[in-house]
């Protein structure tokens, strides 16, 4: 969120308050890495609309009746807990496979009373 941010904002310089609602739109939509998910679904249980979508018709809303779209939404509310348990699991998957790389890299040393460590 921070790099998205920071990439944002190199450009233009005063304007935060104008791009933070942009940015917040990026983050809040685009799939996140350790989950797989983006928050937005995370949290509503459905993908983000963008606004151009709801006048135009496209394949994803235009040939839907409003019973079908009700039902699709209470049937992606019920399944918001199994996806929400899913991302916990592929996040803690992620932060497994980073520890492990990570301890790869690890040495350890032992130190007996009496050796000269830097403090």
């Amino acid at each position: 969120m921070v790099n998205m941010l920071k990439k944002r904002l190199e450009g233009s310089h005063g304007k935060f308050a104008e791009e933070l609602h942009g940015v917040l739109w990026a983050y809040r939509t685009t799939p996140n890495t350790t989950t797989g998910e983006t928050p937005y679904s995370l949290v509503y249980g459905s993908e983000a609309i963008i606004p151009t979508e709801m006048h135009v018709r496209t394949t994803a809303s235009g040939y839907t009746s409003q019973e079908e779209i009700n039902e699709l939404m209470a049937l992606s509310l019920d399944l918001l807990n199994e996806r929400r348990e899913a991302a916990r699991l592929r996040n803690w998957s992620y932060q497994q496979d980073i520890a492990r790389t990570y301890n790869k890299k690890v040495r350890t040393k032992t130190f007996q009373q009496g050796d000269w460590v830097l403090r």
